[in-house]
C-alpha cells in the first residue's frame, strides 16, 4: 500500500493537505519564496507523528517532545481538543492506477463519544482498530505482531528509533 494524502482539517476547514506520489516526497514550506530558508519548523516530523496516529499512536508525542523533555505543550494539545482537529490519512494500493482500492483513516483528538476513530467510514472501538486496520493493509488476522510492532519499524519519528533502525532482526529462514 502507499501513502497517497493525509490532510488534516478543524471542525470542518481543511487546514492543510500533503499528496504524496511514487518515489521521494519531500515536505517543503511554500510560504516563503525565500529558497535560502533551511526548512525547519514547517512541521516534518509533525506530519510523520499524525502519520503514525492514523496507524493507531495515541498521539501524546503530537504535543509533547521526548527529545527537549517536555513534559507537554498544553497550548498544541488545547488547540487539538477544542477545534476538533480530524486527521485523515489515505492509503491506495497502487498511486498511479485510479479506482485502486483505497482506505481511508480518520481519527481526532476527543475523548469517548465524540472520539473518531474510523476506517473507511465505520468507527472502531479501540481494541478493533488496530486489527481492521492490520487485516484491510497487511491481510492479516494473526494476533501478532501486532499493528503497532510493525509500524513501529517504519515509522521512525524520534531520534531514539533512528538509532535503533539497524536493530530489527533478520528473519529467519529454513534451509
Amino acid at each position: 500500500m502507499f501513502l497517497k494524502a493525509l490532510s488534516i482539517s478543524n471542525s470542518g476547514t481543511l487546514i492543510r493537505e500533503i499528496t504524496f506520489r511514487k518515489g521521494l516526497n519531500l515536505i517543503v514550506d511554500e510560504t516563503t519564496g525565500d529558497r535560502r530558508e533551511s526548512g525547519n519548523n514547517v512541521g516534518k516530523t509533525t506530519i510523520l507523528r499524525l502519520i503514525d496516529y492514523c496507524f493507531g499512536s495515541d498521539g501524546k508525542n503530537i504535543y509533547s517532545d521526548p527529545e527537549f523533555k517536555e513534559k507537554s505543550n498544553a497550548e498544541v494539545a488545547r488547540f487539538l481538543t477544542e477545534n476538533n482537529v480530524v486527521v485523515q490519512m489515505t492509503l491506495v494500493d497502487r498511486l498511479s492506477t485510479p479506482g485502486s482500492r483505497q482506505i481511508v483513516v480518520r481519527r481526532n483528538f476527543l475523548k469517548r463519544k465524540d472520539k473518531i476513530f474510523e476506517i473507511d467510514g465505520e468507527q472502531q472501538t479501540t481494541e478493533s482498530f488496530p486489527r481492521e486496520l492490520k487485516r484491510l493493509i497487511f491481510d492479516s488476522t494473526s494476533e501478532k505482531p501486532k499493528l503497532r510492532q510493525i509500524i513501529a519499524k517504519n515509522i521512525r519519528d524520534e531520534k531514539n528509533r533512528v538509532a535503533h533502525t539497524l536493530r530489527v532482526p533478520a528473519p529467519l529462514h529454513k534451509a
